[in-house]
């Protein structure tokens, strides 16, 4: 009785160190997920690239948007960094 008691204690007590580590690798997950999305796009627009059957607006809201999901990816890897650098 008394082991189960313990038990019991050590797992409340371990649970919000593991939910950290979960929220922390789902957070990874989520920013790898975006990532890909964002390079399956970027693959996209590198394909109507090399046609060269477009131009005009269509190229540059295309290149601006490339651009914008770049920036975005950046800062996404760049804040993960820090969060993982103040973690230690």
């Amino acid at each position: 009785m008394k082991t189960g008691l313990i038990a019991a204690l050590g797992l409340a007590l371990a649970a919000p160190a593991f939910a950290d580590d979960m929220g922390r690798v789902k957070n990874d997950a989520d920013r790898t997920a975006k990532n890909v999305g964002d390079e399956m796009k970027n693959g996209s627009d590198t394909a109507q690239d090399k046609l060269k059957t477009d131009g005009g607006m269509h190229k540059a809201r295309r290149h601006a948007k490339r651009h914008a999901r770049n920036a975005k990816k950046d800062m996404r890897n760049k804040a993960s960094d820090m969060k993982k650098n103040a973690e230690k």
